[in-house]
């Protein structure tokens, strides 16, 4: 009896955290009856619904359902944007964009910072559903956390070609609790509830239209409030229509971004104590991606806004709890102390230490609030688990540093691949990533990034290069820059004889450095010794079709003081084609990845993560009995973003050839594409040009 009421108590406990709306009840008896009513009340060991005593002991098990009003289509508070509208809009939009597959209505948002701290938004969006791929949009999911957060589903509709409207009854809902993987350590798992419906009712060519509102409750730092909200998308938009309001007392400052020239309309006005800020965007026509471009978030038309001008506020906050957790302790000194045992060179300790994190301190990710989210656990606790995740690495490394007198931060980033954050425009608290910034005493300034695996001092990864680092500590902004092209370099080389068959022995030495030699040295400090033969054999056919391997070696993954290199063996049954007048063609593969290259025209730029240089050289040595009657002449490129030199030479029956691609540009504007991409265009089409050998 005791656990039936405790499981009752949790579930009404749990049911009330949701909502404050009524709840009924439908009791399951054990004869497989049932009896439902609006109140439920337990006394002396009984049930009573609706005032009827149900004793326990005939009680199978209880339902809960969360009761609300049913929606009259006619009280439906939707402003001035009915049904017959959307179907206008619809209709006007479905002319305009006939191949899309959804087309947005509208989008309607307010974000409020109400004068007790709490937060409120609430969202309206309209679209119509074009294709089978978006019918998905019907199942909507709305999440709230205990004591945190509360989200609400105002009213959901389906609105069908010929006029139809059919509501979502609202008691239709199911309650999931999100999976956590292995590495999610937390406190809140089964706080967060997942709250899902799913619109009757919808096929191709339905409109759907709902309205949802959310609360948040218990920010860790009442002062910081932001918002932001895209006014165009992948999707064609008709009208996208966005309110803040703010306290009347508090200063708050926004930035446009992207914005079309004479597309937003703005306003402001006071309203029971709050300014309201009012936002209106016209119709946008959909953003189409293009390979190796920005990101749709980041060139979509936007707004964003923060109660600071710019990071002082932030970089005080978010530094003050830096400072608070780079503490050290005895196990800490101890072990620093024998990494930099007999080293006096500061980069030489930097460099030990940067190893010993990647090595020993596991990436696992354990934030439980904002605080340690965003500021990472103590030094000495990280150190004492061997493991914790971007921040908390970073904050041990600098910690570290510091011990033997090296200037080191933790620093906030947003990686390559995602909108960078305007740091330079407004106050914000973005960022996806933490790393160190490292004053030398030399002057020089570089970064590391302790999370990846196998990178030697003092590279780190590309998803980091080029980007801005912010330092709370030091309340700095600093572009992490980029290496040069010699330290993001492989190098290919080939030294191949020809046999009289057209088959050939080849052998293979590949040489790597920065990024490009990664995934070689983690492959082969970690790869099964029965592993390794096959998938060089699958590389040597990279090369050459038909490839064989018959050895390998390559250097100690582990040594750090050089670069990482290893060497293939390799038959291959035919290198030549054979053409007429017995000619003989040698075309050698030497992948530049030029791949995105496709159309001649561009609305983005197009982006690389960062600079790198790539060789392929070598020899071929001509079998007696054969000629070498043409090779391709020398082809030099000189370009603001690449340089480039093919060559190839004869020396009696032997061919050397050295083709070297390097481009140190990483971001190509659009006015200076077409002659990038004409550069690639000639580098691709010299080196499939073929060396032509012909009997004597």
């Amino acid at each position: 009896m005791n656990r039936i009421i405790f499981i009752l108590l949790c579930l009404l406990n749990s049911i009330f955290i949701l909502s404050s709306e009524s709840i009924s009840s439908v009791i399951k008896m054990n004869n497989g009856e049932s009896v439902s009513g609006e109140t439920l009340d337990f006394k002396d060991e009984n049930f009573y619904i609706d005032g009827n005593e149900i004793s326990s002991d005939e009680i199978s098990h209880i339902i809960f359902q969360k009761q609300q009003e049913k929606i009259d289509s006619h009280k439906l508070q939707t402003g001035n944007i009915g049904k017959e509208e959307l179907m206008a809009r619809a209709k006007k939009m479905t002319e305009s964009y006939p191949d899309q597959p959804l087309l947005v209505l509208l989008d309607d948002g307010t974000q409020q910072l109400r004068h007790d701290g709490t937060q409120y938004s609430k969202s309206r969006w309209a679209v119509k559903i074009c294709n089978e791929s978006q019918l998905s949009f019907a199942t909507l999911q709305l999440g709230s956390l205990q004591g945190k957060s509360e989200s609400r589903l105002i009213y959901a509709r389906s609105i069908s070609p010929d006029g139809k409207e059919v509501f979502l009854d609202l008691n239709n809902v199911t309650y999931t609790t999100p999976s956590r993987d292995k590495n999610f350590f937390g406190n809140n798992k089964e706080e967060y509830v997942i709250a899902q419906y799913i619109i009757p009712e919808v096929t191709v060519g339905s409109i759907i239209d709902y309205e949802y509102e959310r609360i948040s409750y218990s920010e860790e730092d009442p002062n910081q409030y932001y918002v932001s909200w895209w006014f165009s998308s992948e999707k064609p938009v008709y009208q996208s229509t966005f309110k803040v309001m703010i306290p009347q007392d508090k200063p708050y400052y926004f930035a446009e971004m992207n914005i079309e020239k004479g597309k937003l309309k703005r306003r402001e006005a006071i309203e029971n104590g709050y300014r309201a800020y009012y936002f209106e965007y016209g119709e946008s026509d959909p953003i189409i991606e293009e390979e190796m471009g920005p990101d749709t978030y980041e060139i979509a038309a936007y707004i964003a806004g923060s109660p600071f001008k710019d990071q002082t506020y932030l970089s005080n906050w978010l530094g003050g709890f830096f400072k608070e957790r780079m503490i050290t302790n005895d196990e800490i000194e101890k072990t620093v102390s024998q990494l930099v045992e007999n080293l006096d060179d500061e980069e030489d300790k930097i460099a030990v230490i940067y190893r010993f994190l990647q090595d020993n301190i596991r990436y696992v990710s354990i934030k439980t609030s904002l605080s340690s989210g965003l500021a990472g656990h103590k030094a000495t606790e990280t150190f004492a688990n061997r493991y914790g995740d971007c921040i908390d690495k970073a904050i041990l490394f600098a910690t570290m540093l510091q011990f033997v007198n090296v200037e080191a931060y933790p620093v906030v980033v947003m990686t390559n691949g995602n909108p960078q954050p305007i740091y330079d425009k407004l106050g914000v608290l973005n960022g996806n990533h933490a790393i160190n910034e490292i004053h030398l005493k030399n002057g020089k300034v570089i970064h590391l990034d302790s999370t990846a695996n196998s990178y030697r001092y003092p590279f780190f990864r590309s998803d980091d290069h080029g980007i801005i680092a912010w330092n709370p500590i030091k309340n700095t902004l600093r572009n992490t820059g980029f290496p040069n092209t010699e330290d993001e370099s492989i190098t290919s080389e080939l030294d191949i004889t020809l046999m009289k068959n057209g088959s050939a022995n080849v052998k293979e030495t590949i040489t790597t450095r920065g990024n490009p030699e990664i995934s070689y040295r983690y492959f082969f400090q970690n790869a099964p010794k029965d592993y390794i033969h096959p998938q060089l054999e699958s590389l040597a056919n990279i090369s050459f079709e038909s490839s064989h391997l018959t050895n390998y070696k390559f250097a100690d993954p582990f040594d750090e003081k050089k670069d990482f290199s290893f060497q293939m063996d390799y038959k291959v049954d035919k290198l030549w084609n054979r053409t007429g007048d017995d000619l003989y063609l040698i075309t050698i593969k030497q992948p530049f990845g030029f791949d995105f290259v496709t159309s001649d025209v561009r609305n983005y730029e197009v982006r690389f993560d960062s600079v790198l240089k790539k060789t392929h050289k070598g020899k071929i040595v001509v079998p007696a009995g054969m000629e070498i009657i043409g090779l391709p002449e020398e082809l030099v490129i000189e370009s603001p973003y690449l340089t480039y030199k093919g060559s190839f030479k004869q020396e009696k029956n032997v061919i050397y050839y050295e083709n070297t691609y390097s481009r140190n540009g990483t971001n190509i504007p659009v006015s200076d594409y077409l002659d990038f991409r004409n550069a690639l265009i000639q580098i691709n089409d010299y080196i499939n040009k073929p060396v032509i050998l012909q009997k004597k």
